[in-house]
């Protein structure tokens, strides 16, 4: 009996010995598992915000070339002899020499003006109120006066 206990004894050591094992082993594994989709998760999120980034310079980088663009159009335009004739003729009253400067009247104002003659004094002031600009109007409606 003593030699069936003994063997008993060792059998259950090397049984509770094996579970233990395999407890290990199988905690181990789980444990590299999750370690090994933690890394995958992380290594893809690093990727997805690595390519939005990429796609922000990229959409940045047409931006600006659509504004480069733009800017030597408006140079080339800006130098150009045409734009300097004519802003000299605008902005400095300069002619070329043999030009002579005919300044014609609108038929906008040419109609107002015939227009207005035939107005009422009420419709005069009525009308020359309502073409003025926002500003004026509201002085003109606190103040009474004309600026």
């Amino acid at each position: 009996m003593v030699h069936k206990n003994l063997t008993g004894f060792y059998r259950k050591k090397e049984f509770v010995a094996r579970t233990q094992l395999v407890s290990v082993l199988i905690f181990s594994g789980i444990f590299l598992t999750t370690l090994l989709l933690f890394a995958w998760g992380k290594l893809i999120l690093q990727t997805s915000r690595r390519e939005n980034a990429i796609e922000a310079f990229v959409l940045e980088n047409q931006k600006l070339k659509s504004q480069q663009e733009t800017l030597l159009e408006k140079i080339a335009f800006l130098s150009s002899e045409q734009f300097k004739d004519k802003w000299a003729k605008e902005r400095k009253n300069l002619v070329n020499s043999g030009e002579k400067v005919i300044i014609l009247p609108s038929t906008k104002k040419v109609q107002l003006s015939e227009k207005f003659r035939f107005f009422s004094p009420a419709q005069r002031q009525k009308f020359v109120l309502e073409n003025l600009p926002a500003r004026s109007q509201w002085w003109e409606f606190f103040f009474g006066e004309k600026v």
